[in-house]
């Protein structure tokens, strides 16, 4: 049976957690190694692979899972993305350091909305939005923060073409973030 949003995001959690565990040490220049992505899916996570991506397989699901083509490979194959999503959301300093990776899994569509954007290959605007959204989702349990957020993920990717947000750090971006989900909201 085809697995649910929520159950292929807490799969993907799991996922990131033990596979960005065990290639921790990794470099994000040892990390663009698309050869070394494609052995790992072709060959060591090969069932993996075929089990979470070939049931409802589209026409270029073997060439983007596979393999790593094109500027978004990285993301788009099955393995490279679980490292990368480790990458972009760990935070080794704090309490719980997977906790904004859990927020970046809350859905298909919430990661998606985020790595899609230009800014996604760096840390700390990641590390921003994911706060903001954490925060604007316990702040606010009962608000689907779907819509909200896409809106939030657009809004800081226009702010992107007024500011330098790679210099502005992942406070700020957070604040910009939050305060923009609680404005559309009206709250």
């Amino acid at each position: 049976p085809n697995a649910s949003d929520t159950e292929k995001s807490q799969d993907d959690l799991v996922n990131t957690k033990l596979l960005y565990d065990a290639f921790k040490t990794l470099t994000p220049l040892q990390a663009t190694n698309k050869y070394m992505w494609s052995y790992l899916a072709h060959v060591v996570f090969k069932d993996y692979v075929i089990g979470r991506w070939m049931e409802n397989a589209r026409e270029n699901t073997i060439k983007t899972r596979f393999f790593v083509v094109g500027k978004d490979g990285l993301f788009d194959n099955a393995i490279s993305r679980l490292w990368w999503f480790g990458y972009i959301s760990y935070q080794p300093s704090n309490t719980n350091p997977w906790s904004l990776t859990e927020t970046l899994l809350l859905s298909q569509q919430t990661c998606t909305d985020l790595i899609d954007e230009a800014y996604s290959r760096n840390k700390e605007i990641i590390q921003g939005m994911l706060q903001a959204l954490k925060n604007f989702h316990e702040d606010y349990p009962r608000l689907a923060f779907t819509t909200p957020w896409r809106s939030c993920v657009q809004y800081i990717n226009r702010q992107g073409g007024i500011v330098n947000l790679d210099y502005i750090g992942a406070d700020k971006i957070q604040e910009m973030a939050y305060n923009y989900m609680v404005k559309i909201n009206n709250l």
